[in-house]
């Protein structure tokens, strides 16, 4: 067994660990078997429906909202080939906080897509930036637009007033509200970003090499650089 091996095996079993310990804990201690029993077998009492219907819609929300995050940096790393590519450092987590902030602020119910809007913009200023100074320049163009961002979530805190909160809450993320409903949707999410991840994936690892070797290799870059826009 190669360390790579050993290191899967070992986050697997923490993510067990912390699971088991997760659904059993809480303002009711609930042990394991019970909470077996609840989920095979159909069960009304209180304990069973803390179990189906808050705690293990969390346990799932927050798994896969975890795994999605891991692979977008994993296929970002790869695309960008620096290990140093992340929404934090792209702009792309400030430009979702800002276009949030701008929908609770606005009392709109269309919140989540003002943070994908702000997300893209983010993306884009970030690539504007980046192309005065050439592709390895776009992880200091993310500083930058990160920056700018989070100066501007500032800003709207400041006169968010009585919003300040929901703002603050969003911003650091919460799986309070996490119901049954939206265990689909986070299972939608996760098939959306792994499959393709897992299909392009040994495109991801040639162009993790570099362009020239993945131009070897056979990788298209559909013009990532003019000076290099033909498919090999």
């Amino acid at each position: 067994m190669n360390s790579q091996t050993k290191n899967n095996t070992l986050l697997l079993a923490l993510i067990v660990i912390i699971s088991i310990w997760r659904i059993t804990s809480g303002e009711w201690a609930i042990a394991l078997p019970d909470v077996i029993r609840f989920l095979v077998h159909d069960d009304f009492s209180p304990e069973a429906v803390v179990i189906r219907a808050v705690r293990l819609p969390r346990l799932l929300c927050s798994l896969g909202t975890g795994g999605i995050l891991a692979v977008s940096g994993v296929v970002l790393q790869g695309l960008l080939a620096n290990p140093l590519a992340e929404p934090y450092t792209l702009g792309i987590a400030s430009g979702a906080a800002f276009g949030a902030s701008i929908g609770i602020i606005a009392g709109t119910f269309a919140v989540m897509p003002c943070a994908f809007a702000g997300a893209i913009l983010a993306l884009v200023l970030t690539g504007i930036i980046a192309s005065r100074g050439g592709s390895g320049k776009i992880i200091l163009a993310g500083v930058i637009s990160n920056a700018v961002l989070s100066a501007g979530v500032t800003l709207l805190k400041a006169i968010a007033g009585d919003k300040i909160g929901a703002v603050v809450l969003w911003i650091m993320g919460s799986f309070s509200g996490a119901g049954s409903h939206d265990v689909g949707r986070v299972v939608f999410g996760v098939v959306c970003v792994s499959i393709p991840a897992y299909v392009l994936g040994p495109v991801l690892d040639a162009m993790s090499l570099g362009r020239n070797r993945a131009a070897v290799l056979g990788a298209c870059f559909s013009c990532a650089v003019r000076e290099e826009s033909r498919c090999v």
